[in-house]
């Protein structure tokens, strides 16, 4: 269903990402965790090419692209295939909350207003949010924020949905509500790529986890396999510096 084959991306000089491999089935969920700078959102926008890579292949349902050989509309048929929640939400804070949502239905799928706005405000209520339609972004919390990024990222009907950290700008009390509005899209049968730091929630929901560090993926396998019983050292240090964080500081 979705495949990357031997990814590269380059920043100048730098190797950002060197020669990344996955595979994800229909319907699984991918983890992918790692230290700060270790390629890991640099990846998940290679994936619709919010990144532009420098080599490598790309492949969602029947859309394939070669990074060294493609075109505009190759890469306009792969962005429709995922849709991306962001970290810092990235909403139109000049639209309200059913607008945001609208929009890329009406401009993208072409789809009449009316029509529109029916399924948006069947979005918004499915992440517990259709008395706040109206609401602009500035009038909303962090986590009602990254609730309409994600009603906004289901409603384009995507095949992947391409998460970078969604839980990282958000106080910790909003944090159990966006996990538990993603594990019940995971359990409905959702592609997910999920970049987190949230180890328990990855163990639980995740089919497969890769660790990523220095652009390469260090270790690969089922959550028991790497967050669990991991093979290599960098891993092990990794997963052990991330239990000893606290979680507040007085």
């Amino acid at each position: 269903m979705l495949s990357v084959t031997n990814l590269h991306k380059y920043y100048g000089d730098t190797h950002v990402l060197k020669g990344i491999d996955v595979e994800v089935a229909q319907g699984e969920v991918l983890a992918i965790i790692g230290p700060s700078g270790s390629g890991k959102t640099t990846f998940l926008r290679c994936m619709n090419y919010l990144e532009t890579p420098n080599r490598g292949k790309i492949s969602i349902n029947h859309v394939t692209i070669d990074a060294e050989n493609t075109t505009k509309k190759q890469i306009h048929q792969l962005r429709q295939q995922s849709s991306m929640v962001f970290q810092q939400y990235h909403l139109f804070k000049n639209k309200t909350a059913i607008e945001n949502i609208m929009e890329g239905l009406i401009i993208t799928k072409k789809m009449p207003n009316r029509k529109a706005e029916e399924l948006a405000l069947s979005y918004l209520e499915r992440v517990g949010l259709k008395e706040r339609r109206d609401a602009y972004p500035s009038q909303l919390s962090g986590g009602q924020e990254q609730r309409i990024g994600i009603a906004r990222a289901l409603a384009m009907n995507p095949a992947v949905i391409l998460f970078d950290e969604p839980t990282s700008a958000l106080d910790p009390e909003n944090v159990g509500d966006i996990l538990a509005i993603m594990r019940d899209i995971a359990n409905q049968g959702m592609t997910m790529i999920i970049v987190t730091h949230e180890i328990e929630f990855a163990r639980n929901v995740a089919d497969q986890v890769i660790f990523m560090d220095q652009g390469e993926i260090v270790e690969k396998g089922t959550p028991e396999e790497v967050l669990v019983h991991p093979t290599y050292e960098r891993t092990k240090r990794f997963l052990r510096r991330l239990h000893q964080e606290p979680d507040f500081i007085i």
